[in-house]
């Protein structure tokens, strides 16, 4: 008796150990199906161009929140400085690792279609999509009658003023641009500079120069003209009579705003969207924003981001992330955060009202607006504008005579270029 329930207990004790080990060996074959399945997940990458301010962190968190739903791939974001933007893209070309969707100046989508890196979107924004956005903000994405790219922000350049500073000589922002030159120069300050501008990227100084010369009623074929002339010369002025700092052709965005919120520059022309470095800083001086000053007309140029998605990409998994980028709650939540205007019909914001963007201001960028001239060549355009404006402000032996031949002869033959 006893020897059979030894028996018993042996055969029972041998059974559970047998269970035992097989949901073990399952739990530990799981397990490994799991992680192998979450390495061999997908992902998606996105470049963009790397901001100074909060843009690019909080882009990253709404791309987290995406990769964190079930089913989505992972979302990587490949930031790249504005000078080795062209250099990455082709590089990436070249050894067959393109990013998925490409986030860049509006003005840059010939060059890369140009370029054989944009997929032709035409079959995507379909016409109850077009009606979503503005039409120059569309417009900016079709090359020769085809769309690469859907409409992402609007971010137009204005000014930042430090409000104690202009209350001590009961002053204002002129609306022309002699008026403005005659405030600076009046109510300069040892120690400080009146005006600076963001110098150190070549688009940042790109995009501030148009805007000036756009509203001298200039453009891109004609830099040259009495009115551009008398640009230059009052930019000469403030060079050479320290309005300017000569430091502005090492400040980005975030140096420049860094410098203006401690009140080492008193006026900075710089993108609305540098409105988060200065709400973000520690040490804040008390600002306004006004329209840029013009010498023939107020101009509103487009300037903003467009979202492309490359040739070589993960046509379904892309397009799912794009709308959901470009979704109305999403992209009312990045407006937000980000102090950029809307290019949606169905959506407006205005992120500088309690500084002084009046609401007519916002009105008048969204239905107003023109976009700049844009060439295939872009990239070479604007080296030629960077590298003239900075030899300009830092050698002030460069007359302004000589600046706007450089000028129109570099831009005239990079144009040409092909």
């Amino acid at each position: 008796m006893n020897r059979t329930v030894q028996r018993l207990l042996i055969g029972l004790w041998l059974l559970v150990s047998c269970l035992l080990i097989s949901v073990i060996v399952k739990y530990y074959r799981e397990s490994n199906e799991t992680a192998a399945a979450e390495e061999k997940r997908d992902q998606l990458v996105i470049m963009a161009v790397c901001e100074e301010d909060e843009s690019g962190k909080y882009l990253k968190e709404l791309v987290d929140e995406y990769s964190q739903v079930p089913g989505n791939p992972e979302v990587r974001i490949q930031y790249v400085s504005q000078s080795g933007f062209q250099k990455q893209l082709c590089l990436d070309k070249d050894q067959n690792t393109l990013p998925d969707l490409i986030i860049c100046e509006n003005v840059m989508t010939p060059a890369l279609e140009s370029m054989g890196i944009l997929r032709d979107l035409s079959g995507y924004m379909t016409a109850d999509r077009t009606t979503l956005y503005l039409k120059n903000a569309y417009s900016s994405t079709v090359v020769n009658g085809v769309c690469y790219a859907v409409p992402f922000t609007s971010n137009p350049y204005v000014v930042f003023y430090n409000e104690d500073h202009l209350k001590k000589y009961g002053a204002s922002i002129p609306e022309d641009m002699e008026g403005f030159y005659k405030l600076c120069r009046e109510t300069n300050t040892l120690g400080t500079y009146n005006f600076g501008i963001a110098m150190k990227n070549k688009e940042d100084i790109t995009s501030s120069f148009l805007q000036m010369i756009y509203s001298a009623g200039g453009t891109l074929r004609s830099l040259d003209t009495e009115n551009c002339m008398q640009l230059y010369e009052m930019l000469g002025n403030m060079r050479d009579e320290g309005i300017m700092a000569q430091d502005v052709i090492n400040w980005n965005q975030k140096d420049l705003m860094k410098a203006f919120s401690r009140g080492y520059v008193k006026i900075a022309i710089a993108e609305l969207s540098s409105m988060s470095i200065l709400e973000n800083s520690d040490k804040k001086s008390p600002y306004r924003i006004a329209e840029i000053p013009y010498i023939q007309k107020q101009t509103y140029l487009l300037q903003g981001d467009n979202i492309g998605i490359t040739a070589t990409a993960d046509w379904n998994e892309s397009i799912k992330l794009l709308d959901y980028l470009t979704s109305r709650e999403v992209i009312k939540s990045y407006y937000e955060n980000t102090f950029c205007l809307s290019v949606r019909t169905d959506l407006t914001v205005n992120p500088g009202l309690e500084k002084g963007l009046t609401d007519e201001f916002v009105e008048r960028e969204r239905n107003q607006s023109i976009l700049k001239n844009a060439y295939s060549t872009w990239f070479i355009i604007s080296d030629g504008i960077a590298g003239n404006l900075t030899d300009f402000f830092g050698d002030k032996t460069i007359s302004p005579e000589e600046v706007a031949k450089r000028l129109s002869v570099d831009i005239r033959n990079a144009i040409m270029e092909r």
